[in-house]
């Protein structure tokens, strides 16, 4: 299932860094493509994203987003263990 925004007129990226940690975002504004609710769940290409943040201790978030468009979520610790 293809869990990606279709048509996205725009599209941001975001860096967020504490002390302990950088979150990088990508976000557009696509229609959702399979008009369910937002997920969590891996697609294609997804579960290696996931995987290669996890290496460094991180986590991936991959959602739609509620006011419409897909976003991708990475945390990383700054001092992985």
């Amino acid at each position: 299932m293809d869990r990606t925004a279709r048509n996205p007129a725009r599209a941001e990226v975001a860096i967020d860094y504490g002390e302990d940690r950088i979150e990088l975002a990508v976000r557009d504004d696509g229609e959702y493509s399979d008009g369910s609710a937002p997920t969590t769940e891996a697609g294609n290409g997804l579960l290696g994203m996931r995987e290669r943040v996890a290496v460094y201790g991180g986590s991936l978030v991959a959602r739609a987003r509620p006011e419409g468009g897909f976003e991708l979520v990475a945390t990383l610790p700054l001092n992985p263990t």
